[in-house]
């Protein structure tokens, strides 16, 4: 079964991937575990939906930023 993605890029530097389909906890982890040596590439959960987002510098100046208060 082949998997297509959802793309929705923000910027230039940013790409976020939302995973058609509904996935249950124990999915979301073994895809956490195949992606955990990956770096800045983040990847959420909510409600059944996966989402990976890469992380530009953009991202993590605002996330710092934000951080701060």
């Amino acid at each position: 079964m082949a998997i297509s993605l959802l793309v929705r890029s923000d910027t230039e530097q940013e790409q976020r991937l939302i995973m058609p389909g509904t996935y249950d906890w124990q999915q979301f982890e073994a895809l956490e575990i195949l992606l955990a040596e990956s770096v800045g590439v983040r990847i959420t959960y909510l409600d059944g939906a996966i989402e990976l987002m890469t992380v530009g510098e953009p991202h993590e100046l605002i996330k710092s930023l934000i951080g701060m208060f």
